[in-house]
């Protein structure tokens, strides 16, 4: 559905990275390997990365909704009941109504972006294709795989110090 665009992704990572520098300190897990596959993901679906403050929210939003799934991973389950499945199923709402004036944009407004083509696209597999179906397909660009590996690789630099010498050293490796 969309094309690899390392210079967006590049862009966003390092506008990511200058931003937690200037902070002073991170979390690099949760500030930089859960964050930046959602803020490349967004742009692919064609949310606007632009407003801090949504993108900020939708973050925030998105750290509850990770919570509540790894403690779900971590376990045969969890009761409903429980203060984390209740702010997770909260934090699904928020994000919901937060990205569905774009889906529905997109479907009275096509651009060149993923959600329009889920538009497009959707109806030939299912005649009934709706809002609730190309949000389900948002979930998948805003919340991958992509980040326990993101993960594992800053652990891996954060430890070794001879492979931190040799990325300082030739930095067209990194």
């Amino acid at each position: 559905f969309c094309r690899i665009d390392p210079p967006m992704a590049f862009e966003l990572a390092r506008g990511l990275a200058a931003q937690l520098v200037a902070k002073g300190s991170a979390e690099l897990a949760v500030e930089y390997a859960d964050t930046v596959p959602m803020y490349i993901g967004s742009k692919f679906l064609g949310i606007d990365t632009s407003d801090e403050n949504f993108m900020r929210n939708l973050n925030q939003q998105m750290q509850i909704r990770a919570k509540w799934k790894e403690e779900l991973h971590a376990r045969e389950g969890i009761p409903l009941s429980s203060k984390i499945a209740q702010d997770g199923q909260k934090a699904l709402e928020a994000i919901t109504q937060l990205i569905l004036p774009t889906i529905r944009d997109r479907r009275d407004n096509p651009r060149d972006d993923l959600i329009s083509r889920f538009w497009a696209e959707g109806p030939t597999v299912f005649p009934d294709w709706g809002e609730r179906d190309v949000m389900t397909l948002c979930w998948s660009s805003l919340d991958n795989e992509t980040k326990p590996l993101l993960r594992g690789l800053l652990y891996i630099i954060a430890r070794d110090q001879d492979l931190q010498a040799r990325l300082r050293a030739n930095p067209q490796e990194v």
